[in-house]
């Protein structure tokens, strides 16, 4: 069930979110879930939800749970890599992408995003995977104003 702050949330810092029709379930450090009903305007050929669509919503759950593992002082996040694996096709119902940090280092956040049916009566360990992400972000601190002292 989606928690209506986390979305308005994750809505305003990322557009997209609100565009894809994109909720946030789970809004914490160790874990992010988002979830995405399908559409007929979200598919490509036969009824089958975008790969793009898919991978934004994957990407979206991933740079919320690096953003909320930034460390004091950081800014923003930018991914340096993203690497997606898909293991089947979306044809209806809904789809929701969890993401988990796997590595919270001084310069780099790593996080890994399964994606899963959304509605599903598989216990939420067993549900069949549609894809998993592995992205790696940078996180960046402001810059100092011009004659200021470090």
């Amino acid at each position: 069930m989606a928690d209506l702050e986390a979305t308005r949330v994750v809505r305003e810092l990322m557009p997209l979110a609100a565009t894809l029709g994109i909720e946030t379930d789970a809004y914490t450090a160790d874990e992010v879930v988002m979830s995405l009903a399908w559409a007929p305007s979200l598919c490509t050929a036969a009824g089958i939800l975008h790969g793009g669509v898919l991978m934004a919503l994957a990407d979206s759950a991933g740079a919320a749970c690096a953003l909320l593992n930034l460390p004091e002082g950081a800014i923003g996040t930018t991914t340096i890599e993203s690497k997606t694996n898909f293991f089947g096709a979306v044809r209806g119902g809904s789809v929701s992408a969890t993401s988990t940090p796997l590595h919270r280092g001084a310069t780099t956040i790593a996080v890994e995003t399964s994606g899963t049916p959304a509605a599903s009566s598989w216990p939420r360990s067993r549900r069949p995977s549609w894809c998993c992400v592995r992205k790696a972000s940078v996180w960046r601190r402001p810059r100092p104003s011009p004659g200021a002292r470090a």
